[in-house]
């Protein structure tokens, strides 16, 4: 592949990232002119696994927020609930935790694909084609939505927050004296 090519691959990946094209072609001339990235020349493997990574550490990021995002909505329907004694609130609690639950595993089951991608692409003796096509390594049940949704992290976690939830509803329904 090319060192043009390359650098329109890396331009078009700065782009979707939301820099503008001039800071994406100077970075790109940056890099070509001075003899690569950090002081040393990059391969188009090492670029490939370098966008790789960058996927992965955005399902990972969407990972964190969406956990704090289930804690953080949680608690506020349910301090609706004690505020209003309303068992509406409390159930109504459920239905995003299992939406978040769900939303969890799918990014989990995307971060695996790449993970998975760019094992394969490490391995490679061949020229890169950058391809981050992930949908090769879908079958395998670890990288399925619902293999990661059912992975042993997820479920203890959205588990515990559920018996957690159902601990405070049985607290909250108790007689008062």
């Amino acid at each position: 592949m090319g060192a043009e090519r390359v650098g329109k691959l890396a331009v078009a990946y700065s782009k979707s990232r939301g820099q503008s094209n001039q800071v994406a072609e100077s970075r790109w001339l940056g890099r070509e002119q001075s003899g690569g990235h950090k002081g040393r020349g990059m391969s188009s493997k090492e670029k490939h696994l370098d966008y790789i990574q960058g996927a992965i550490n955005r399902m990972a990021s969407n990972l964190f927020f969406l956990k704090g995002w289930s804690i953080t909505l949680v608690a506020g329907l349910f301090a609706l609930a004690a505020k209003d004694t309303d068992r509406l609130y409390m159930l109504l609690a459920y239905y995003p935790l299992l939406i978040f639950w769900l939303l969890d595993g799918y990014f989990l089951s995307q971060e695996r694909r790449f993970r998975s991608l760019y094992d394969h692409v490490r391995k490679l003796q061949e020229e890169v084609d950058f391809s981050m096509d992930t949908t090769p390594y879908k079958d395998a049940l670890r990288n399925s939505w619902l293999g990661a949704t059912l992975s042993r992290t997820l479920t203890i976690y959205y588990l515990g927050l559920t018996a957690v939830m159902l601990l405070i509803m049985f607290m909250l329904d108790l007689p008062r004296h």
